[in-house]
């Protein structure tokens, strides 16, 4: 069973992403609603479009305004991690289209690897949306020095998958799926507007991601020596 986890910040886009996302999703699958506290903002908008589509099917709120992106993630995936039932979690956004066939195409990689899938999705070469296994995580964990079920924490949001890719490479748990595709409707791609005020969060906290990915970066270089 797969869980896609979406940090929904855009209260607009809630209804075209959530129709699109269980539609390509099996009948066992599920999606779980995140809204991080850190997001400067009433999340009044977002919580009441979920409400209003979904009936505010899995939604939580992360209230703490040290909430951000990666205790979403991390908290959401630790509780399913938990239950038998889940096997997998997708690292989600809320600017996304998953197109068809997706979930198929990276499970038939996952077979390989049991750990950390990159899926295509149409913007960066490296990827930014990974499938992860469960398993993996609950007995290796997404972090070489356990601070973060998935991803470290310390990320304000860029860089957090980068570690969370290299950390499997260096375990030889990862793998790419060039024909699970899962568009990153981003503006870098050209399909959004840079000023969107989330990017903007993004841009303005890249500095300060990037000194703690290369403070880090021996921890999963190690592994590798």
């Amino acid at each position: 069973m797969i869980a896609v986890i979406i940090p929904a910040m855009r209260a607009a886009n809630i209804h075209a992403l959530g129709n699109n996302v269980l539609s390509t999703l099996g009948a066992d699958d599920e999606v779980q609603w995140a809204y991080p506290g850190n997001i400067d903002r009433t999340p009044t908008d977002v919580e009441s479009a979920i409400e209003d589509e979904f009936g505010g099917y899995n939604l939580t709120h992360y209230k703490d305004p040290d909430s951000r992106w990666g205790h979403c993630i991390n908290s959401l995936a630790s509780l399913l991690g938990k239950t038998p039932w889940h096997e997998y979690v997708f690292l989600g956004a809320d600017d996304l289209w998953f197109h068809a066939g997706w979930w198929e195409e990276a499970m038939k990689v996952m077979a390989d690897v049991d750990g950390v899938v990159m899926v295509n999705d149409l913007c960066s070469m490296e990827g930014t949306l990974p499938l992860v296994s469960l398993n993996y995580l609950r007995t290796l964990g997404g972090t070489v020095d356990d601070t973060g079920f998935v991803i470290h924490e310390g990320y304000w949001h860029n860089f957090a998958e980068r570690e969370l890719v290299e950390t499997a490479k260096a375990r030889g748990r990862y793998a790419y799926a060039p024909e699970a595709v899962v568009e990153h409707r981003h503006w870098m791609a050209g399909k959004a507007d840079r000023s969107d005020p989330i990017y903007q969060l993004g841009e303005l906290h890249w500095d300060d991601d990037a000194a703690l990915y290369t403070s880090r970066q021996h921890l999963w270089e190690n592994l590798r020596a």
